[in-house]
Parts: structure tokens; sequence; C-alpha cells
């Protein structure tokens, strides 16, 4: 006896169209960069650089934010990994801080540190960073999307070349790549 091919009701499934709709803790990522941002920039104040290198500071914070950003609006493995990185270690040492020296001003900052990672926490388990995840380099367009949160990205590294890189402490803070 021959199997007839059992037929789906509904019609033919189709493969399900690409979200254009960044989800809310998409924008709540770039949302809490930017606070952290301006939080960081109300406690330590302007860069005492010179007008050239504070703008080509601005310039270079905006596009290496903005490329980082795009990486994690796009679930880029690499770049999502890198801002995890840097997320877990800022926490790390403002809990090394704190304990070392406990200030009020110190738990306020470990909380406001919180909230990006706890923001970007819910954005990788969301279904468009799944969806972008699956695409892989067939999403290497930019979506229009993603255009909002770039742009925030954008204001938070130009905030970022412009503040200062010294706490109220007088601790210095220097980075090297």
């Amino acid at each position: 006896m021959s199997e007839m091919p059992v037929t789906d009701p509904t019609g033919p499934t189709t493969p399900a169209e690409p979200t254009d709709e960044l989800p809310a803790s998409a924008w709540g990522v770039g949302w809490a960069f930017l606070g952290t941002q301006l939080f960081g920039l109300m406690r330590r104040g302007l860069t005492g650089a010179d007008a050239p290198w504070a703008f080509l500071s601005m310039v270079l914070s905006a596009a290496v934010v903005a490329w980082f950003a795009a990486g994690v609006l796009r679930a880029r493995p690499l770049r999502t990994g890198f801002v995890w990185v840097i997320l877990v270690l800022g926490l790390l040492l403002e809990l090394i801080s704190l304990l070392a020296e406990p200030r009020l001003g110190d738990w306020f900052e470990l909380v406001v540190s919180t909230i990006p990672v706890l923001a970007l926490a819910s954005f990788c388990r969301s279904p468009y960073f799944a969806e972008q995840r699956s695409l892989g380099a067939d999403a290497s367009f930019v979506r229009p999307a993603i255009g909002g949160v770039l742009a925030l990205a954008v204001v938070t590294g130009a905030l970022g070349g412009i503040t200062d890189r010294v706490d109220d402490s007088g601790t210095q803070i220097h980075i090297g790549l």
C-alpha cells in the first residue's frame, strides 16, 4: 500500500521575513550606555586637552563605539564578545574599587555600571539577536532599523572622547591597547 503525502492545510510554509523592528532592549542598551557616559562626564568633567586633540578624540571615539555597536546589533560574535569582556571587567574594577575604599559615589557608580550589562543581556536573549546571529555574514547590510541606536552610539562615543580620564579622587585611568 502506498502512502499518500500529507499536506499542510494552511498552505506551504515560507521562511519568516526578517524583522525591521529593533527590540526595546536594543534601545535600552543604547540609552544605558549614553546614560553611563553622561554620568562619567558629570563625575569627571571635560578633558583638558587642546581643542584639536579633543575634536580628534571625539571623532575617533565616536567611530570606534559606532563600529562596535553595529557589530552588537548585527550579533557579530567577536564584537559582541569584546563588549561583554569590557563590561564585565568594568564591573569587576568597580567592585574592587568599592571594596578597597568604599565611598557612596562608588556604590552609585557600581549600580550605574550594572545597567548596561543587564540591558545587553536582555538584548542578547531577544529573538531579533538570534535572527541576526543566524543570518551571519548575509546580514552585512545596514538595516534602517539600527540607525537610531547607532546615532546614540555615535553621541556616546563623542562624549567619551571629551570626558576627562581622571575621576574625582585624583586617580588616573590609563587604557592602552
